[in-house]
């Protein structure tokens, strides 16, 4: 009984880690798509540019 509690207090915690670095998470993830929206832009502004 005692292994249980001690394992859904830790994914308790685990949660509570993920929430704060929810914020974080989700800065890296607009970053992320932001550079790649841009990239995609850049190659396609290339492509048309060798025509």
């Amino acid at each position: 009984m005692n292994n249980n509690i001690s394992t859904i207090n830790n994914t308790e915690s685990s949660f509570d880690r993920l929430r704060k670095s929810d914020k974080r998470l989700k800065l890296v993830l607009a970053a992320v798509l932001f550079i790649a929206s841009l990239a995609t832009v850049m190659v396609i502004i290339g492509s048309l540019n060798s025509k």
